[in-house]
């Protein structure tokens, strides 16, 4: 009597644990599979006068006092953005360098007494100031903070001038206006042959959220 309350009961199990593995696999299921993901970089490019990297340099000779607005030195620079994402620039001048040229009889008589190759009067004789050129371009990206006049020029040394964002293919003309100061009455022979000389730096960053 004993053996078959043993069997019994070994049946029941062997029978509950065969519904409960149907019950386990006994479910509807679906499956769904994404494929060929694939996730790329943007770009974020800027090219200057449609130089990209830039080897563009100005050169600017024989500058003289009083010359008129049309006959002011400087240059202007073309900005797009050739990357896939929205970027903004922003520029400076860098690694101001006042050459001397040797001194001349009017600089000696004007009081200019140094010799040296890199103490040259012109940049502190001239002023700076960036702007954005409307005219001969159509520049999408409007209303540039850079309007703002460096006198002398040599102080201009790694000021962050902001720029505007551009989006892709956005152009930009940005002008760097390079004049005597006639205004503080500082013009004299002691620039007579001196030249200077710097580094036009555009930098273009992504925009963070």
């Amino acid at each position: 009597m004993k053996q078959k309350r043993i069997l019994l009961f070994a049946l029941v199990l062997v029978l509950l644990v065969s519904v409960i593995g149907v019950g386990t696999f006994a479910y509807f299921s679906d499956t769904e599979t994404s494929t060929g993901n694939s996730f790329t970089a943007g770009t974020l490019d800027l090219s200057v006068d449609n130089q990209n990297p830039l080897v563009l340099h100005m050169t600017r000779s024989n500058l003289k006092p009083n010359a008129p607005w049309s006959h002011s030195y400087g240059g202007q620079w073309i900005l797009k953005n050739v990357g896939s994402l929205p970027g903004k620039f922003w520029v400076e001048i860098k690694n101001v360098k006042n050459l001397e040229n040797g001194v001349i009889e009017p600089e000696v008589e004007s009081g200019d007494i140094t010799s040296g190759p890199l103490e040259g009067e012109l940049g502190g004789l001239m002023y700076a100031k960036w702007g954005e050129n409307h005219y001969g371009i159509y520049s999408p990206a409007k209303g540039w903070t850079g309007n703002v006049v460096y006198n002398p020029l040599n102080s201009i040394e790694g000021v962050k001038i902001n720029g505007v964002v551009l989006n892709p293919n956005d152009l930009f003309s940005a002008y760097l206006d390079i004049e005597f100061d006639t205004h503080a009455g500082l013009i004299d022979n002691t620039a007579q042959g001196d030249g200077i000389e710097f580094d036009v730096v555009f930098h273009f960053e992504q925009i963070v959220p």
